[in-house]
């Protein structure tokens, strides 16, 4: 009971102890993966909970950067899969930004001029 004891505080030390110092390199390899750093950042924080969440899970204390690696890369494998279903917008064409548009009523109205 001791050992296992021992084993599941050394877990959280080790899994605690590689966020702190390797969230910058998380960061640069989510940014690396997504393409867009704000994106990253919010990966690496998923990542990094998941992490928290299944430290006990942790076999080897000794592979917790390959462990964490892992655990990040299938999160921004997940965040690509969504970002893919998701419909994308594109900016209008400024001609038809500026084409008339109707109003509650039901009539048509002439865009205004910014002048």
């Amino acid at each position: 009971m001791l050992d296992q004891t021992m084993t599941t505080a050394s877990s959280d030390d080790a899994v605690q102890q590689m966020l702190f110092a390797r969230i910058d390199d998380a960061v640069r390899l989510a940014t690396f993966i997504l393409r867009d750093c704000q994106v990253a950042e919010d990966c690496v924080q998923e990542a990094a909970l998941l992490a928290w969440r299944r430290r006990r899970s942790l076999r080897d204390t000794a592979a917790v950067d390959g462990w964490f690696t892992r655990i990040l890369v299938n999160v921004c494998r997940d965040e690509l899969r969504r970002q893919a279903r998701r419909p994308r917008v594109t900016a209008l064409n400024p001609a038809i930004a500026r084409a008339p548009t109707r109003r509650r009523t039901g009539s048509i109205s002439a865009p205004q001029s910014a002048t």
